[in-house]
């Protein structure tokens, strides 16, 4: 985007509404690639903060399963010890699971956040940048066709109350 608004910048005097407009466009065009670029891998991250939890429960019932299973194979009435130490092995994929995704969610909204906050300020330069462009034609062409409110308020002032 830049290419396109460095000559225009040298020699003010020549832009005209078609030179803006794809100064513009181009802006578009980068603030997109831009902030594509920077969500690059918030989907793993988010997949893994919301998926690890699932997984480590997976883990804890499937131990606690092969607990059960261990009891009902020494006869039935295996000790209070046996299975509370195969459920606190077995807890432990849960604790594992919450070890991973806890800090993978506070990642992605940290980085979401600041995403957002980088392609507001893009954008709100951008828009800086096509109002520069616009009051450096420095004549009502510039702002006659890029801004109604120039219409809106050269017609109210013409048109409004008569004071006698």
């Amino acid at each position: 985007a830049l290419s396109e608004v460095k000559p225009l910048l040298r020699d003010r005097a020549t832009i005209t509404a078609a030179d803006i407009n794809s100064v513009e466009r181009a802006v578009e065009r980068e603030i997109l690639i831009v902030s594509a670029e920077l969500k690059r891998g918030l989907g793993i991250l988010a997949t893994t903060g919301s998926t690890a939890p699932f997984v480590g429960l997976l883990g804890t019932v499937m131990g606690i399963v092969n607990a059960f299973t261990g009891m009902a194979a020494s006869g039935g009435g295996g000790s209070l010890g046996a299975v509370s130490a195969g459920i606190a092995e077995a807890l432990i994929t849960t604790a594992f699971g919450l070890i991973v995704a806890i800090p993978a969610v506070w990642l992605y909204n940290y980085f979401t956040t600041k995403i957002d906050f980088l392609s507001v300020e893009m954008t709100y330069t951008s828009k800086e940048l096509i109002d520069y462009l616009i009051k450096s034609v420095g004549s009502e062409f510039g702002r006659s066709i890029f801004t109604k409110e120039f219409q809106t308020q050269k017609a109210s002032q013409t048109s409004g109350p008569v004071s006698h």
